[in-house]
């Protein structure tokens, strides 16, 4: 589940302007099981509940097998340690997916823009896509019981209307709208305000995530001279979250309840890096925050980088740090440009900063040498099924070379922030529109609009990002021109924490 998740178990048939809804709460997370490997003691590995179904891996090739068999694609997004909705004794969800269906699964974590496009509000997720790639249907967090009941009837409606539901999917101005909002700190304000837990502290419910983007909106809100508000909602949150079970000196991923007391046990390392940032800016003002901030970089440093690797971990699941639990094993870009970017930017506020320097050293050269090619572009993580050239993992890694070479002197860092750089500004830039591509145009088949990255998740969006690395190399009239481009179909909200804390730096706003 993520901050896109808003607590209702539906999914909407879309093509057929039905609804449908499931009651109750998603099946829980399926923690790993020790298994033993050699000499090598317990090791934690989740077991895959949907290897049953014989998945492809995602492609733009995948429509071309559904056009010619003339079946739509069924895209289910999962992360390791979920539940699957094709495992248990019920075969016919199965051959279903394999007989009716293209079937492709994703991680999340592993294709973050597919996953931005079609799995928004957590996973898992299923969508099915006619072979243009048109989104009839999304259900997310539904019951494993409901699959066979939801392909049978969408492969139904297919068969008997087909172009009824072709016709629906059709983009129309009049059905979805055609104003657009600019990006605006003042409504990015009002929406948190709004948002406001007044008594727990943090944003929304029943669900409550740490939402590190927003803090760090609010920090720097904040530094005005007249906003004592935001001040008062920072603090608020961050005693809530750090008195309470989400905070096991690291911070876990959400809270089921609003009071910050029912962890779900999972942790991501942007969500790590987000925070440390802002108990490092914070640290000088108390010492709680002083404190909590070392405790943070110390577990970053004992449990979220790999000596063995040289490289930041992206995730785990477990109880507590100290327990026996799973992380992660593959290396990925964002996580580790994050976490470079979050201890040096607090090592010193921290009084880590010999360490800081230390470890995002180490982690750079692994982004370097394993992550990073000679002409600049970016893989997403070290497998062979990795997308590349991605904008949030270009623009996180340059800033995080740049970092780099600004407090080491390294000049290795700098000349690869410049060869980055310069790959996305020649693959990503639009210069007529101004704005920045989500993924390279062979991401996606030839017949498909690119969608921009406006929306943060755990971690800020790629058009913050981008806005941000452009001011760091001196073109803040670029990174302006980027974020007045941002057209939004809505009011800007707590999911543009990032992208407005941008223009509050640019602009000066307060």
């Amino acid at each position: 589940m993520t901050l896109r998740d808003t607590g209702s178990y539906c999914f909407s048939l879309m093509a057929l302007g039905l609804v449908a809804c499931f009651e109750g709460p998603p099946d829980p997370v399926s923690l790993p099981v020790p298994v033993e490997v050699g000499n090598q003691g317990l090791v934690q590995i989740p077991a895959d509940p949907d290897s049953g179904v014989n998945w492809r891996q995602w492609s733009a090739t995948v429509f071309d097998t559904a056009r010619r068999s003339q079946r739509p694609v069924l895209l289910y997004a999962a992360r390791i340690g979920c539940d699957g909705l094709f495992a248990g004794d019920d075969p016919l969800a199965r051959w279903q997916a394999e007989t009716r269906y293209i079937p492709v699964r994703i991680d999340p974590d592993r294709h973050p823009a597919v996953a931005r496009r079609y799995a928004p509000a957590g996973c898992p997720s299923l969508s099915i896509l006619l072979e243009d790639g048109q989104e009839i249907i999304r259900a997310t967090d539904m019951r494993r019981q409901n699959v066979p009941l939801l392909l049978s009837r969408m492969h139904e409606h297919l068969q008997k209307r087909r172009d009824v539901v072709e016709k629906e999917v059709e983009p129309s101005p009049a059905r979805h709208g055609s104003q657009t909002y600019r990006l605006s700190v003042a409504a990015a304000r009002t929406s948190v305000v709004a948002a406001y837990d007044t008594l727990y502290g943090g944003f929304g419910g029943p669900y409550k995530f740490p939402e590190t983007q927003v803090l760090a909106f609010l920090q720097e809100l904040g530094t005005g001279e007249i906003e004592d508000g935001a001040r008062k909602m920072l603090t608020r949150t961050l005693d809530g979250l750090l008195a309470g079970p989400l905070w096991t000196t690291d911070v876990l991923v959400m809270s089921h309840t609003p009071d910050w007391q029912t962890p779900r046990y999972e942790a991501h390392a942007a969500d790590q890096a987000g925070l440390l940032t802002v108990l490092g800016k914070a640290a000088a003002g108390s010492a709680n925050y002083h404190h909590a901030g070392q405790r943070l970089f110390d577990t970053i440093s004992a449990h979220w980088f790999d000596a063995g690797t040289g490289a930041f971990r992206s995730r785990r699941l477990a109880g507590k740090v100290d327990e026996p639990g799973w992380q992660d094993p593959v290396i990925q870009a964002d996580a580790n440009a994050l976490l470079i970017l979050a201890c040096l930017r607090s090592g010193e506020s921290l009084d880590r900063e010999d360490a800081a320097q230390r470890l995002a050293s180490m982690a750079g050269e692994t982004l370097l040498r394993e992550l990073v090619t000679t002409e600049g572009v970016v893989r997403h993580a070290l497998i062979d099924d990795t997308p590349a050239g991605l904008l949030r993992d270009q623009m996180l890694v340059a800033l995080a070379f740049d970092e780099l070479e600004r407090q080491t002197g390294r000049g290795e860092f700098g000349e690869a922030a410049t060869r980055v750089m310069s790959w996305a500004d020649e693959h990503l830039w639009d210069e007529a529109t101004g704005a920045f591509a989500d993924a390279p145009v062979q991401s996606w088949p030839e017949t498909w609009t690119s969608t921009p990255d406006e929306h943060d998740d755990r971690a800020p969006s790629g058009v913050a990002v981008a806005a941000e690395a452009l001011a760091a190399v001196g073109d803040p009239v670029r990174a302006l021109r980027v974020l007045h481009g941002i057209r939004l179909t809505s009011p800007t909200g707590r999911r543009q924490a990032a992208a407005a804390r941008q223009l509050l730096v640019l602009e000066g706003s307060r």
